[in-house]
């Protein structure tokens, strides 16, 4: 019996298409980042970067993922991905 994964162990209980979502951003997250390492914790699949967490990712009640940054402001990000329209009021 080959070695279950822990994507393959954190989608177990979800949806065909849950799981399909989730994977889409896992692909992102893992070809953007390819030295994070990946795990779980409870309900999460939480990606690590030199020794701490840097981000979450779960789905939603309705099935759609969401992913949490812990430490957004210091990630580098060389290809603009977290780039967000900002606007500032006063």
């Amino acid at each position: 019996m080959g070695r279950v994964n822990e994507f393959d162990l954190f989608c177990q209980n979800k949806s065909d298409e849950g799981r399909k979502r989730l994977a889409r951003v896992r692909d992102l997250i893992l070809s953007s980042a390819p030295q994070v390492e990946e795990g779980r914790v409870h309900f999460f699949l939480v990606y690590h970067l030199g020794g701490g967490a840097v981000a979450k990712l779960h789905l939603d009640a309705r099935e759609q993922p969401n992913i949490t940054f812990a430490v957004g402001s210091e990630l580098t990000d060389p290809s603009s991905y977290l780039r967000a329209p900002v606007s500032c009021e006063r």
